[in-house]
């Protein structure tokens, strides 16, 4: 017979072999399709929401200060029932870049990235793990915190929330690291706070709770949260609102605050910023009464804080918080005007209206307010008087999609002084366009 050389098994051997790999990836393949989930059976219990907008800019004061500014800012939300009683949340949020041209300031008018957003990046803003038990729902792991005092800020630790008590809200949280906000105005002044002077302000433990009811037509708030090592701060208020017709009410609310500085902080901020006092104690005393008569919104209150000694104080730990306020840039956007960061007396009142034209979601708006404020004037705290103008157009172009627009004119009948950028400003004029989509 004719006997098989060394090519004749080599040749069947990769033959086997190839044969052998066919084999296995065609395993593979079946067994991984039958462990394969189909996407709708994957998504069929998450629950997706958020939004997205765009937004222009453009503002001039009397320091030359004027500029142009692009922002972007995205969340999502994705939430996942696991069974009856645990979920889990994971959201991401676009940092709120910036981009300016500040053609009056710098040469040639080149685009420059935002100081104010330099950690422009997607972020996780939360994830955590939910389990609800009743009318009561723990979170565990980065959340919103949510609070009178916050805006969108959020830290890492525990939140409990209780319903089960018809008309009333309890919450609870804690919090071991807090996310660097740069709205967080007083915050910012870092390791110049507290007993270690090493020590961020948002490395300190967030401990709070609260109690919110609705028993119509009375609704009320009370807020208490301690920044441990650095303030205390507490927030209350009560409101009553009456339906009078369909399209016709009428309503009045107050509110009461105050925050409790630490005495090491005291110590250690004195003549932080040229404020001989440092950073101490706060009130704050706001009213609003409102009548919404056949489409109108109407509106009129008086806010009062201060900051005791005429030192640097806070009664909201980011932005304005809950507290009651008016207008677009002077409280909102001055940096020592904020409810998150000021000198002294501050006191204004303000009126403001609003039209809804019916069957076309547009509303027109205006605001109105005038007061004095805490600046630093000759090296010293004193107040300058100051009034803010606003107009605004918002259009509602259907349930996901609205647009707003608002023209805002400062006036300082005195040269105001921010403490921390060193400018002085008599007028500044500000306009703003904004789309948003939610979803």
């Amino acid at each position: 017979g004719i006997i098989p050389t060394n090519k004749f098994y080599q040749g069947v051997l990769m033959k086997l072999m190839k044969l052998s790999l066919a084999a296995a990836i065609a395993v593979g393949a079946l067994v991984s399709s039958a462990s394969a989930v189909a996407l709708e059976e994957a998504i069929k219990d998450v629950d997706v929401s958020g939004w997205a907008f765009v937004r222009y800019q453009a503002s001039n004061s009397d320091a030359g200060g004027d500029g142009t500014w692009w922002k972007y800012k995205a969340i999502i939300n994705a939430k996942t029932k696991i069974d009856d009683n645990f979920f889990f949340l994971a959201g991401i949020r676009y940092g709120a870049g910036a981009d300016k041209d500040n053609s009056a300031l710098s040469s040639g008018g080149s685009s420059t990235s935002d100081p104010q957003a330099a950690g422009r990046k997607f972020m996780l803003n939360q994830i955590y793990l939910g389990y609800n038990i009743g009318g009561t729902t723990i979170m565990a792991g980065r959340y919103v915190l949510g609070t009178f005092f916050t805006a969108d800020m959020y830290g890492d630790g525990i939140k409990i929330v209780n319903t089960d008590i018809q008309g009333l809200t309890l919450a609870a949280l804690f919090a071991d690291a807090l996310e660097k906000d740069g709205d967080a105005y007083t915050l910012k002044a870092g390791s110049v706070f507290g007993k270690d002077k090493n020590k961020l302000v948002t490395d300190h433990n967030l401990y709070g709770v609260a109690a919110i009811g609705s028993y119509d037509p009375v609704s009320f708030q009370l807020w208490y949260a301690q920044l441990q090592d650095v303030a205390g701060l507490f927030a209350a208020e009560a409101a009553l609102n009456f339906k009078v017709a369909d399209d016709f009410g009428i309503g009045v609310k107050g509110q009461y605050g105050f925050a409790n500085v630490d005495s090491e902080v005291t110590e250690n901020t004195k003549g932080f910023g040229g404020v001989d006092a440092g950073v101490t104690d706060s009130t704050f005393v706001g009213a609003e009464a409102s009548i919404k008569p056949f489409g109108f919104d109407l509106s009129a209150g008086y806010v009062y804080y201060k900051a005791k000694d005429n030192g640097l104080s806070l009664s909201s730990f980011e932005d304005d918080g809950g507290f009651i306020n008016a207008g677009e840039v002077l409280v909102a956007q001055q940096e020592t005007m904020s409810y998150s960061g000021y000198l002294g007396k501050n006191d204004y009142w303000f009126v403001k209206a609003g039209y809804k034209i019916p069957g076309t979601g547009v509303k027109l708006s205006a605001d109105y307010l005038q007061g004095k404020f805490g600046s630093l004037v000759n090296g010293a705290v004193d107040r300058v008087e100051a009034k803010e103008a606003v107009a605004r157009v918002n259009y509602a172009y259907n349930k996901h999609l609205d647009f707003t627009t608002y023209y805002s004119y400062v006036k300082f009948d005195d040269a105001f002084n921010n403490v921390f950028f060193n400018k002085n400003d008599e007028k500044i004029q500000t306009v703003r366009v904004n789309a948003r989509y939610k979803f």
